[in-house]
């Protein structure tokens, strides 16, 4: 046996037990499924977005995830960027990606009945308003000259 096809063994029993740790939502295998699953990629097209090999990918996965409310974060993403050799600002953006589907999907759905009480339901208010307080801060903060023109607009 040559080290080429031991080395090609190890990748691929790697792989598998990263395969494994999917569901464990501990270990950064489960942040790539995650972000497979939204962003509806194959492994080879992540493994070509991250640049990295699949000796790399499967490293990668089996590593603990990080959590990105922690102050060690940051260091915790480098030390994974180095044994991986995967840039450190996309490992982040992964990470806090998933974390934000994981917080959305934490949300309680409204009900029926509380939806056609409320038109949009009252769960779905939280979500806008970050969208309204934009805007309103855009209207407060316009010039006389572009009040002028809203109103000669309208």
């Amino acid at each position: 046996m040559n080290s080429g096809s031991t080395s090609q063994e190890v990748v691929q029993q790697l792989a598998s037990l990263a395969h494994r740790l999917r569901k464990n939502p501990r270990f950064m295998s489960y942040v790539l499924d995650s972000v497979m699953k939204q962003e509806r990629l194959e492994e080879q097209s992540l493994a070509n977005a991250l640049d990295a090999s699949p000796a790399m990918l499967a490293r990668l996965a089996l590593c603990r995830r990080p959590d990105a409310s922690s102050p060690r974060f940051s260091n915790e993403i480098r030390q994974i960027a180095g044994h991986t050799q995967i840039d450190a600002s996309l490992l982040a953006q992964m990470i806090r990606q998933v974390e934000s589907v994981e917080r959305l999907a934490e949300r309680p759905e409204a009900t029926e009945g509380e939806v056609a009480e409320s038109g949009a339901g009252r769960y779905a208010r939280g979500l806008l308003a970050a969208a309204r307080d934009r805007v309103d801060s855009a209207q407060e903060t316009a010039s006389p000259e572009e009040e002028e023109c809203d109103k000669s607009e309208g």
